[in-house]
């Protein structure tokens, strides 16, 4: 079996406006090892400049209200609150998703629910006890001017792991403008993470997700449009990048 080499570090988390530091010791950080791929034009908005991207996306946070991933999930997996036993599985799935090494740009955080909750109001400025505790996953988007941060809710296996996939979809890229085009792209990366996970058995995961739930009526525009396109004979990476490249958009 596939394992990336991987180092764990403890840094400072940073807020948009001004440098929050956080005590580490619950705290697990993940990124790879020096020979992953840099940012490239591929990634970038191709009809901004370089420096209109940074100034509109180097410090931009993503939040996440509105994946549920309970839908895609088939069966209950053991409970996790740490990055660190799931490096091999989310270096593994990345490499498949994306041919590429885990990216030294992006570092993900999954920590117990009151941890969660501080640091998305310290990083935010909100709080999630007035979003009812539905909020899973955030991020904190520096393609290409820094390192991109994801923090993820402590949950089951497969919740953990596929709302890991779909904040990636978010930072693999600089945010784009359309917000349902901004969903759509994340909801696209996370359909071919649990095909790659499912297809190759990741984590013992293979019979955990539904890649076409119905979502039982919820309107999503973002995951209608990719559904639609998948039906139409198109690759989810694919749908990403078309998305990304903006040749496309919901």
């Amino acid at each position: 079996m596939y394992q990336q080499p991987y180092t764990t570090v403890e840094t400072l988390l940073y807020s948009v406006a001004t440098p929050y530091q956080e005590t580490q010791q619950n705290i697990s950080t993940l990124i790879s090892q020096p020979h992953s791929f840099s940012p490239s034009s591929f990634y970038q908005n191709p009809h901004e400049k370089k420096e209109s991207q940074e100034k509109k996306y180097s410090s931009h946070v993503h939040v996440e209200y509105h994946f549920d991933p309970l839908p895609f999930i088939t069966q209950p997996s053991r409970f996790v609150d740490d990055a660190e036993p799931l490096q091999h599985y989310i270096c593994s799935a990345f490499e498949k998703v994306t041919g590429h090494a885990f990216p030294q740009d992006m570092n993900i955080t999954v920590c117990p629910s009151q941890k969660f909750d501080e640091l998305h109001h310290n990083l935010t400025g909100k709080r999630t006890e007035a979003m009812l505790g539905s909020i899973l996953g955030f991020s904190l988007n520096r393609r290409g001017f820094g390192i991109s941060e994801l923090f993820i809710r402590a949950g089951s296996l497969a919740q953990v792991m596929l709302t890991i996939g779909h904040e990636i979809g978010h930072v693999m890229s600089p945010p784009l403008i359309n917000q349902r085009s901004e969903e759509a792209k994340a909801y696209a990366f996370s359909i071919a993470w649990i095909q790659t996970i499912r297809e190759h058995h990741i984590a013992q995961l293979q019979d955990h997700f539904d890649v076409q739930p119905a979502l039982n009526g919820v309107h999503n525009v973002a995951f209608a449009f990719v559904k639609n396109k998948l039906k139409e004979g198109n690759d989810p990476l694919g749908v990403f990048h078309s998305l990304v490249q903006q040749t496309c958009e919901v």
